[in-house]
């Protein structure tokens, strides 16, 4: 995880200068593309404006508020799963938004999710079961507290690893277990699942879907999401520490969109695949 935070920290200082070098022009297909697509935003935690931190997947509550209330104005905001029915049968779905949170740090609850009852906005977090009920993790009561509210659960494995990594019988088990687990948590179905570090390729998808599992959040960011996507392959714009309001407004109006596609041409681990 160290090294997954030092990578993150580079590469959102480099974000800035090469979205300058890279950015689309008005008329530019691909803008319009971006712009015509349906955003899915990835957060991790949301700390307090009083808590110094270097973490790039961090947020001030005070600036995921002022987020919230931009996107609950221009968006129509949903779940994931919600987003996902969408993309399946309604040819004129476009401008919705969906917030997702990662991982399952305690701070959803203090932090972000009574802004999220503010603004009457609802969200989806995946969680690696692994860890609950483990501060600073979320707790179990904590959870279904939410969920009593329309926030969504998916899970986002057992023990947040490399799902590529393992084997048949070890990814199998990942899979059905946490999926198992938060159903009977919450009582309901459990439909959705981001791959933990975005790490994904052909079996993992097949796995994922073998296990009854109806979506699949990625960590690619060079598009947004259209009708007939693939729904195990869904785009997520991460939000970091350093998203200011314009670096925030210039990340959803499609200008990092060029820098992303470049760093995955060039990142094989990170390209979108095929699934046969």
């Amino acid at each position: 995880m160290r090294a997954c935070i030092g990578r993150v920290r580079w590469r959102e200082r480099l974000l800035g200068a090469a979205a300058g070098l890279l950015s689309f022009q008005d008329n530019n297909p691909l803008l319009e593309a971006w712009q015509s697509g349906n955003l899915i935003l990835l957060y991790h935690r949301i700390v307090d404006d009083s808590e110094i931190s270097l973490n790039p997947f961090t947020v001030p509550r005070s600036l995921f508020e002022s987020q919230v209330a931009w996107l609950s104005r221009i968006y129509t905001m949903m779940t994931a799963s919600e987003l996902v029915r969408l993309l399946a049968s309604s040819p004129s779905v476009s401008r919705c938004a969906v917030i997702t949170f990662d991982d399952g740090h305690e701070s959803i609850f203090t932090h972000a999710w009574p802004i999220l009852q503010a603004y009457g906005v609802p969200a989806t977090l995946f969680l690696d079961t692994g860890r609950l009920d483990v501060p600073p993790a979320l707790s179990c009561a904590q959870i279904m507290a939410m969920v009593a509210h329309g926030i969504e659960i998916g899970s986002h494995s057992i023990s947040h690893v490399d799902l590529r990594l393992l084997s048949d019988a070890a990814l199998r088990y990942e899979m059905a277990t946490s999926r198992e687990f938060l159903s009977g948590m919450i009582g309901h179905r459990i439909t959705g699942l981001a791959y933990p570090f975005g790490y994904y390729d052909d079996r993992v998808v097949r796995f994922v879907r073998q296990a009854g599992y109806t979506y699949a959040c990625t960590c690619l960011q060079h598009r947004t999401n259209h009708l007939g996507d693939d729904p195990y392959q869904l785009s997520r714009l991460e939000i970091n520490l350093h998203d200011n309001r314009e670096r925030f407004q210039r990340k959803l109006d499609g200008h990092y969109a060029a820098v992303y596609a470049t760093l995955y041409r060039l990142q094989a681990a990170m390209r979108p695949c095929r699934v046969k």
